[in-house]
């Protein structure tokens, strides 16, 4: 079960200052904090990564199973910290209900992001920052499976800003990546190379 895996076992005191070492970004995944051991260490984690000047992104996916806990105290405690918000539309309506993807991305930007990807699916993808919008559409593939989908769109994304790319750029590479990565059976499968993602870039 979840409970007796070997990610549950995973206490704060696994987190060390060497761990985060050469790194550039902590990116946190909510389905992760299934397990309160875990969701701890996660929580020092991005103390200790937010203390060393890296930036932090944080994909709420969002997962049934976890609102029967202490989810949401989590997440508020890993958006005040978070750079980098990349929540699905589902997501935000989970956690800010009726409010509509414009209005939740302004109240993740109040509590301190920089920047809101919202994932729109096969309807792509809008980039907030604090004056910004930026809407891009999904580049169009044959699905074969979307496992593993917003995890390649994280990647592509957090990579396009830790380049300082343009918004636009960056949402651009992340829809690539993303793109790519349902074109294949199995949630790591489709994970585009470099080469792969400015190919697609160029193809428009």
């Amino acid at each position: 079960t979840a409970a007796s895996s070997a990610a549950a076992r995973l206490t704060a005191e696994h987190v060390v200052p060497a761990a985060i070492a050469g790194c550039d970004a902590l990116h946190v995944s909510g389905s992760s904090l299934f397990a309160p051991t875990m969701a701890t260490a996660i929580e020092a984690a991005v103390k200790g990564a937010k203390s060393a000047g890296l930036r932090v992104s944080f994909d709420p996916n969002v997962r049934p199973e976890l609102l029967a806990g202490p989810y949401r105290p989590i997440f508020d405690a890993i958006i005040a910290q978070a750079d980098v918000v990349i929540p699905s539309v589902e997501d935000l309506e989970v956690l800010f209900p009726g409010q509509g993807p414009d209005a939740a991305a302004r109240e993740l930007l109040s509590r301190g992001a920089s920047w809101v990807a919202c994932k729109r699916g096969a309807d792509g993808a809008t980039l907030y920052g604090p004056d910004t919008k930026v809407a891009r559409a999904a580049f169009p593939v044959e699905e074969v499976d979307p496992t593993g989908a917003g995890d390649a769109f994280s990647a592509g994304l957090l990579v396009g800003l830790l380049k300082e790319l343009p918004p636009e750029a960056a949402l651009a590479q992340a829809c690539a990546a993303g793109a790519l990565a349902v074109t294949r059976q199995g949630p790591m499968e489709g994970l585009g190379k470099r080469a792969d993602i400015d190919a697609m870039l160029a193809a428009g």
